[in-house]
């Protein structure tokens, strides 16, 4: 939400906004990202789930379960405003 006032701020804009949330319930499972590089399903911060050596993989994943760190859900929150009729996001 800061980065949304922050975003509202530099256009000046102090008009209505709107705003959704979701909180989805996941699957509780860890996966290898190959794109990303990363171990995915966990509440580490990022830097924390970088596999830079395929041994790397299992002392993250012992990490994020000895730590029960395993993602349970996941929260989205949008928020909108409209300005001289278009509709801006961020």
């Amino acid at each position: 939400m800061r980065k949304f006032k922050q975003f509202l701020d530099g256009i000046k804009y102090s008009g209505p906004i709107a705003a959704s949330t979701d909180n989805t319930k996941l699957s509780m499972k860890l996966r290898y990202n190959n794109k990303l590089g990363r171990i995915l399903g966990s509440t580490l911060p990022l830097e924390e789930t970088i596999v830079n050596l395929y041994e790397d993989i299992d002392t993250i994943i012992t990490n994020i379960i000895s730590s029960k760190k395993i993602a349970k859900n996941a929260r989205v929150v949008l928020t909108f405003v409209i300005k001289t009729n278009h509709l801006l996001s961020w």
